[in-house]
């Protein structure tokens, strides 16, 4: 194994050796064995160093430079989006705080990239390829950044690479013959390079306007993936719609993602609501693909693959416990909802006639419902009234101390919370109320918002 010569560009590198050869020979050179041994353990401890800190992941190496600053300003300049788009996912710096929308946008991308930058794609990072990687120091990849010479796109034209003295008149420099050789073979390695004389696609063209000036390129991203007809559909909506055999336009979609987080400002109710939309309880028929030795049926009788369906709907003791909350709900909202599916676990309203202001209290109701059956799976009963009552109850606690935190942020959201929960309160008008179980419950007595 030939020592790799490039890591004496590395101060930290040679920092660190130094300081391992004064500590081996530190508790070493009294140890009472010959000089040929300790020399020969030198060797073998020595090379290890070497090899542990070549195999150190290269952000981390970044991350470590950058604080010294010991490189030139173009190498510790921010990455690109685009540069952090192509980079592998654990290539991407761990330390960046990403925000929501980065987070969204990154993950989408990774999922899609083949429909989004069909390969070999001309955006293709030229500094975060496998071949190259370990060739980067000797690259001078500061300089090929300075110049924007970090793609595919950037050092080939009609689908072919630039020669050696095209690339030097780029980035205004020579470029020794391995450099040249280096990138040469990394474009030479490129499966079906003939295919990069395709023109840029809609969201490709996007990429290639990244620059420090465009401050809004993150905003442009997401909306583009979010508007855009062509994307595949996400497994948790492709499994909805082959289980209630019913597809969803995208406008659908769109109402029933827009739906849960602004039921509430509460953060259990808002997890409760997307571990349903996105199907992340354990059914018993996932529990048995996990551990066989789990029953698959539905322990409420009715000997079925008890899937995410059937444990929400189609069981026929969940049916009878649906009608229950049907009539409940007439009861609170005067309104009579028909039995459909997507209905009740979606929020999906292109096929009910509800007032807007009554949609987010028929949500609530609808998501403690679902709430209580996810956690009597395993139970050979369906839950009572009562008891769908009181977690509907602790819900409004728990909306109620949301509200009163964001008032004393400065919002002015009391009024549309009473308007929410005003018909439900209203079920309270005397000793006969069929809601009478919440009487008893501890936290009947609350006081009212300011």
């Amino acid at each position: 194994l030939r020592f790799n010569s490039s890591l004496l560009q590395i101060k930290q590198f040679k920092q660190h050796i130094d300081k391992k050869i004064k500590e081996y020979f530190e508790f070493n050179s009294d140890c009472g064995v010959s000089a040929q041994t300790t020399w020969d353990a030198f060797k073998a401890v020595i090379r290890g160093e070497i090899l542990a800190f070549s195999s150190t992941p290269l952000h981390k190496t970044f991350s470590v430079i950058q604080e010294t600053g010991s490189l030139p300003e173009t190498f510790i300049k921010p990455f690109s989006l685009s540069e952090i788009l192509w980079m592998r996912p654990a290539n991407r710096p761990k330390k960046w705080k990403f925000t929501l929308f980065l987070n969204s946008t990154l993950l989408f991308w990774d999922r899609n990239k083949c429909l989004l930058s069909p390969s070999p794609s001309p955006l293709h990072s030229l500094f975060d390829s496998t071949s190259l990687t370990m060739s980067r120091p000797s690259l001078a990849f500061p300089i090929w950044r300075k110049f924007n010479m970090t793609r595919v796109i950037d050092i080939t034209e009609k689908g072919q690479i630039l020669t050696k003295q095209q690339l030097e008149e780029r980035i205004k420099r020579p470029i020794p013959w391995i450099e040249y050789f280096q990138i040469r073979s990394f474009f030479n390695a490129i499966p079906d390079r003939h295919l990069l004389n395709r023109p840029l696609n809609q969201f490709e063209k996007i990429l290639t306007k990244d620059s420090s000036q465009n401050t809004h390129l993150i905003s442009i991203i997401y909306s583009y993936l979010w508007e855009s007809d062509t994307l595949p559909k996400q497994k948790f909506q492709l499994n909805w719609e082959r289980d209630l055999k019913f597809e969803f336009s995208k406008p659908q979609w769109e109402a029933i993602w827009i739906a849960e987080p602004y039921i509430s400002r509460n953060i259990n109710i808002m997890l409760q609501s997307y571990k349903t939309l996105y199907r992340w309880q354990y059914t018993p028929s996932k529990l048995h693909k996990i551990s066989p030795t789990n029953s698959e049926l539905c322990v409420k009788g009715c000997g079925t693959k008890a899937d995410y369906l059937h444990c929400l709907w189609s069981c026929p003791l969940i049916q009878d416990f649906w009608i229950l909350i049907q009539d409940q709900i007439y009861k609170i909202t005067k309104v009579k909802l028909a039995l459909f599916p997507e209905t009740f676990l979606l929020h999906d309203w292109s096929r009910q006639e509800v007032a807007h202001d009554l949609k987010k209290l028929i949500t609530l109701l609808l998501s403690a419902a679902k709430n209580l059956l996810t956690t009597h799976w395993t139970s050979q009963k369906i839950p009572s009234i009562n008891e769908w009552l009181l977690k509907t109850w602790d819900w409004f606690i728990n909306d109620k101390i949301a509200t009163k935190i964001l008032l004393m942020e400065g919002h002015t959201t009391s009024v549309s919370f009473l308007e929410k929960w005003s018909p439900f309160l209203s079920a309270f008008p005397n000793d006969n109320s069929d809601l009478l179980p919440l009487r008893g419950h501890k936290s009947f007595e609350i006081l009212a918002l300011p």
